[in-house]
């Protein structure tokens, strides 16, 4: 399907394979007043997204709670190119549901494969969030103004999830901005692989939390900068390793503190942190 006028086409559910295409200078809008823009769900096959706005209704929305993409019980492929997303908030405190721009979960019978590219979310709560049996290839992913969280990876006991994110960029105006980058692992395996990726303010660049299972995260040739803790793990096996990166202006560069281990190939560049390590790091050669 190839969007020819300027017009709002959603919000919609999606049952079967199927590619939805704006061009260049059409406007294929999905305005969301209440619950979720599109839904992949009950299907076994292929989808493709290109070109769309999808639009939240703010933070001071009347139905706080929605998602632009929610995609579940879906076993197979999805790309989300030149998408633009903003505006999506949780419900109040205490009411479950909602909040993430993208909302991906795979289960222990389906397997979600992602590739997502070209794509902006600003001025949200949420970003992506990729649970449970999910293989995602990510770049050029510009992420905004997000309160909570640029990207969440987690297995949710569900299978594991692996994510791997290249050139991509998250910028947050101040330390209080939220996590660019999380990875939980509750039983099973999440990982994460970052690589020429800049990340500028917010709570935290990279937080990797073992919560059961392993959390790993591999950081190359990316930049963490004016955060409150670059780059930062929580219980073992947390790891995070990180090589030919710069960790710059940071309240504190890296930490272990809470537990887990900081692997580092010995060239990366420490400058105008307030404390360039919190606990320890563990160096490794490289072959």
């Amino acid at each position: 399907m190839i969007v020819v006028d300027s017009n709002d086409i959603g919000p919609a559910s999606i049952t079967q394979s199927v590619s939805i295409i704006a061009p260049q200078g059409v406007y294929a809008g999905i305005r969301i007043a209440n619950g979720s823009g599109i839904v992949i769900t009950s299907i076994s096959g292929s989808v493709t997204l290109r070109g769309l706005t999808f639009e939240g209704p703010g933070p001071t929305g009347t139905k706080l709670g929605t998602s632009g993409l929610v995609v579940g019980n879906f076993n197979g492929s999805l790309v989300v190119q030149g998408c633009h997303f903003s505006g999506f908030f949780p419900n109040p405190t205490g009411v479950s549901g909602g909040g993430a721009a993208i909302q991906m979960a795979g289960s222990a019978n389906t397997k979600v494969q992602a590739r997502l590219g070209d794509t902006v979310i600003h001025d949200s709560s949420r970003g992506v969030a990729l649970t449970g049996n999910v293989t995602a290839s990510i770049s050029q992913l510009k992420l905004s103004n997000l309160s909570s969280y640029g990207l969440y990876v987690a297995d949710q006991g569900n299978g594991e999830t692996d994510v791997s994110v290249s050139h991509s960029e998250w910028s947050a105006p101040s330390l209080a901005g939220g996590t660019a980058f999380e990875v939980d692992a509750y039983s099973e395996n999440a990982e994460l692989y970052l690589d020429h990726t800049v990340m500028t303010g917010g709570g935290k660049g990279v937080y990797a939390v073992s919560k059961g299972g392993w959390a790993y995260v591999t950081v190359t040739n990316s930049t963490v900068s004016k955060t409150g803790v670059g780059l930062s793990t929580a219980g073992a096996p947390a790891q995070i390793t990180f090589s030919g990166s710069t960790i710059n202006a940071n309240y504190s560069g890296v930490s272990n503190a809470a537990g887990g281990t900081l692997t580092t190939t010995g060239n990366n560049l420490f400058i105008g942190n307030g404390s360039d390590v919190s606990g320890s790091l563990t160096q490794i050669a490289t072959q």
